[in-house]
């Protein structure tokens, strides 16, 4: 498989404009990792030309609700698959929650997919908190969690250097209420820009390290690149399987 690279830069306008230009070169398929609101671009395109277009690690329901494309298939975790399995680990142990998120357009969507989700399910957000993009604290937004007193914090955050705020924000004050977060603090550089803040979280990741061929996959990237992946790496190598296979 001869592979062709094209850096849409997490640009929406952009990315759909780089699908065009690798399609117009005669690629056999698009394996996409920016983020669900590029790709949602993106797909415009891929209908357009008519060329298959793997969606790696986004996590936006929209990307196969949104438009009727036939050439475009998920293979992240979307976000409503994200919510029932953390409703699985937190509806038996807790009846109130506060959400915290930024304001991106998947954060959004993942807000709004959890407090839909808590509430069919008979959690009761007592609190919404959102941190506004270049924020430097949280000490609102913690403090208005503290006033609501919830059970657990549910963190639909996506932006790493927001959710540092709000970390930094919650440990400062010492909240004690256990927080569980979406797949996307799965990605190690979290944990550079905030050390030692997200020890106890629980978050989601479909990255199982335990499966046999995660284990041959972990054997080769060390071997080629001398460090561990995580799970966008993984993400990655999952959707060109699926090409070799199709």
């Amino acid at each position: 498989i001869e592979l062709s690279y094209e850096d849409d830069e997490d640009k929406p306008p952009l990315s759909a404009t780089k699908v065009r230009k690798l399609a117009s070169a005669g690629v056999a398929l698009i394996i996409q990792l920016s983020s669900s609101t590029s790709t949602q671009q993106a797909e415009a395109a891929s209908l357009e030309t008519k060329v298959p277009h793997i969606g790696a690690n986004q996590s936006a329901d929209t990307l196969v609700t949104k438009l009727d494309n036939p050439y475009f298939f998920l293979a992240g975790m979307p976000g409503s698959i994200q919510f029932k399995t953390l409703l699985a680990f937190i509806q038996k142990k807790y009846k109130t929650a506060a959400t915290f998120t930024d304001t991106s357009a998947i954060a959004q969507f993942l807000a709004k997919t959890f407090r839909e989700g808590s509430e069919k399910a008979g959690i009761k957000i007592v609190d919404e908190e959102t941190i506004e993009a270049g924020a430097t604290d949280a000490i609102a937004q913690v403090q208005h969690i503290r006033a609501a007193n919830p059970e657990v914090v549910l963190d639909a955050g996506n932006t790493i250097s927001e959710s540092a705020a709000f970390y930094r924000s919650y440990r400062q004050l010492a909240l004690p209420y256990p927080i569980i977060a979406s797949y996307n603090k799965s990605i190690p550089r979290y944990l550079q820009v905030v050390p030692h803040l997200l020890d106890g979280i629980y978050f989601l990741d479909c990255y199982d390290q335990d499966k046999p061929e995660t284990k041959t996959f972990i054997e080769h990237f060390r071997a080629d690149r001398g460090e561990d992946p995580y799970s966008l790496a993984a993400f990655g190598y999952n959707a060109l399987y699926l090409a070799k296979d199709a």
